[in-house]
């Protein structure tokens, strides 16, 4: 990433965003990051919300301030001169230092014996602090500013210097302690994704299968459910509510899956959850086509009991085994005949009455 905030091509737009938001590099870069006000757009809250909620200032350290002319780039608070910024260095220095958003040009001007700093202090300076300061113009002895050349920044992961979604994904990885998944778990999900159906029902698939859905404990696990008494299960009120409760143990979805088995002509397998569950599931259906339709009525089901779930919790419905069957039937008939219906003129009566003929017949 090597940006140039001031430019002749964006210095209108630079100024406009810096008239309602203050200094783009010290907002996104500087140490005190803050994410704005209310009336702060949602674009701007992102940006220089980036990396919170991991290490302190992630982001910023991975961010390289190349100083040209200094009129972009903080003295005190940015990393530029070694690794560690000048505040971190001279804590004290800082401290004292009137106006601590002060650009590197606003305190030092020439090179080498032309050199001359500007320092405003709050209060004179005591013989220890200036001891302090000296050791700071040393570090600073054979620092060049570059009148003619824009400050830029360089993204440090990778090679390029450039900022890109792959290597930061990259370096978060190597951040993070990652969770290795079961063979099982990436077989269930490579069949997942030959499904045919509505991308966001694949999406919810993929989260089912690795337990990544907000249900009560999830988000209990994260720190926002923090009341015991909200973390049961909204069918049955008889366990904590996971996943594998909510999909496959929870009495109340242990019926619809027998109903289901039953409709489709099968036996109930149980004791199953998770990805175990989607594999015998996926097993029973047999089809020319098998792959692009082998899981379909078995996402119908989970997709519908988690709909049915969020009504629950959020409109106040109330849990209907019959009306929750017909959404699923319904549903699952909408997903296949729109999409190979047309060749064998599918109604929703053969849907209903033989699902699995109407599967194995395309």
């Amino acid at each position: 990433m090597e940006v140039e905030f001031l430019s002749d091509d964006n210095a209108l737009w630079t100024d406009l965003l810096r008239i309602r938001y203050g200094h783009l590099p010290t907002q996104i870069l500087g140490r005190d990051m803050s994410l704005g006000d209310n009336k702060s757009s949602i674009w701007w809250r992102d940006i220089i919300g980036l990396g919170k909620g991991r290490e302190p200032y992630c982001f910023n350290s991975n961010i390289r301030s190349c100083v040209g002319n200094g009129f972009n780039i903080g003295f005190w608070n940015f990393k530029w001169f070694g690794n560690h910024t000048f505040r971190d260095l001279f804590p004290v220095l800082f401290a004292k230092e009137a106006t601590q958003e002060a650009m590197v040009a606003e305190r030092l001007f020439g090179n080498g014996r032309e050199r001359i700093w500007s320092w405003q202090w709050t209060t004179p300076l005591s013989v220890c602090e200036t001891r302090m300061l000296d050791d700071l113009k040393v570090l600073l002895a054979d620092f060049s500013l570059q009148a003619n050349v824009q400050d830029t920044w360089r993204w440090v992961p990778g090679n390029t210097g450039f900022f890109s979604v792959k290597s930061c994904y990259n370096w978060l990885l190597e951040q993070c302690q990652i969770e290795e998944l079961s063979s099982n778990v990436l077989i269930a999900i490579k069949k997942l994704w030959r499904n045919d159906v509505p991308s966001e029902v694949n999406f919810f698939g993929w989260r089912l299968l690795l337990e990544r859905l907000p249900t009560r404990m999830a988000l209990h696990y994260r720190g926002i459910l923090n009341n015991v008494h909200e973390l049961s299960c909204v069918f049955c009120f008889l366990d904590n509510e996971d996943c594998n409760h909510l999909f496959f143990l929870c009495p109340f979805s242990k019926r619809i899956w027998e109903a289901i088995f039953k409709w489709i002509g099968k036996r109930f397998p149980p004791n199953n959850k998770g990805w175990n569950h989607f594999v015998l599931f996926g097993d029973m259906v047999k089809s020319k086509k098998g792959e692009r339709v082998r899981h379909l009525i078995w996402l119908a089901t989970s997709w519908n009991i988690w709909k049915l779930r969020n009504s629950v919790i959020f409109k106040g419905a109330l849990p209907n085994a019959l009306l929750l069957l017909d959404d699923i039937k319904f549903s699952s008939w909408v997903w296949f005949s729109s999409r190979y219906g047309r060749n064998s003129s599918l109604s929703f009566q053969e849907w209903c009455h033989d699902p699995l003929g109407c599967i194995q017949s395309f």
